[in-house]
Parts: structure tokens; C-alpha cells; sequence
């Protein structure tokens, strides 16, 4: 099942990356908790949606390059690069990831969903997080 997760958060990262937020908003619980770096804890599906929107208002659009996912069973960890895709005011693209910073996620699955995401500034402290060695 595991590898499953891992082609859940492929696929959910695709849709989310491509601007379609309900098909990347299925890959979650309605009851999931999502903890961010920056914009706190959302709980379930449409908090989560309204902070990803918010931030959008606020920053422009933001997508991920995927570098690597870990499968740990129910828990997924991704190692992926960050950038703002658009800017906000000037609609300007931006595609240069290898200047990015590395990011890295964990998402936790029950039956399919994921139930729990945190994302870390590293993928040292992911591996950690999930009691797994770098």
C-alpha cells in the first residue's frame, strides 16, 4: 500500500502544481491537519484551502519540483524544491528551481488519505521526524 501513498502525493502534487486546487485538495482527509512553515496549522480540507488561497492573494503562486520520495509504509516523506511560480502583481513566471530552496514534507495516510502533513526546511529533519536515518 505504500507505494500507493507515494503515487497519491505524485499525483496530488501534479494537480496542485497545474492550479487544479479540488483534485489536490482530494488526496486529504476532511479532516486532515496540515502544519506549515509559515501560515500555521489548518484543519481539514477547506481551512486548508483557505490558506493556500490566502497565500496566493498574498505572494502569488507557489509550485514544487518533487526530488524525491521516501515510502515509509503509511507515511510518505518528499523532498522537493519550492519556488513562486507567478508573481502576484506582474504574472510573471518563474522556473528557475535549481536556485529554489529544498523543502521537505511528511504526509501521513489512514485508508487512502492523507490525515496529517508537516513540512520541514529539510530533508534531514523529516528523516528525523518519522524516526527514519539520513
Amino acid at each position: 500500500m505504500s507505494q500507493e501513498n507515494v503515487e497519491i502525493v505524485r499525483r496530488g502534487l501534479e494537480a496542485f502544481n497545474r492550479g487544479d486546487l479540488d483534485a489536490a485538495l482530494g488526496m486529504y482527509d476532511p479532516q486532515a491537519v496540515v502544519t506549515t512553515l509559515l501560515s500555521g496549522t489548518a484543519r481539514g480540507r477547506e481551512e486548508l484551502r483557505a490558506v493556500i488561497e490566502r497565500r496566493e492573494e498574498e505572494i502569488g503562486a507557489v509550485q514544487y519540483r518533487p526530488e524525491e520520495f521516501i515510502d515509509a509504509g503509511e507515511t510518505v516523506v518528499g523532498v522537493v524544491r519550492g519556488i513562486h511560480a507567478r508573481g502576484r502583481v506582474s504574472g510573471i513566471g518563474v522556473e528557475d528551481f535549481a536556485a529554489a530552496p529544498q523543502l521537505a514534507f511528511v504526509w501521513t495516510f489512514r485508508s487512502g488519505l492523507v490525515v496529517g502533513q508537516e513540512m520541514f526546511r529539510s530533508r534531514a529533519e523529516a528523516l528525523e521526524a518519522v524516526g527514519l536515518p539520513e
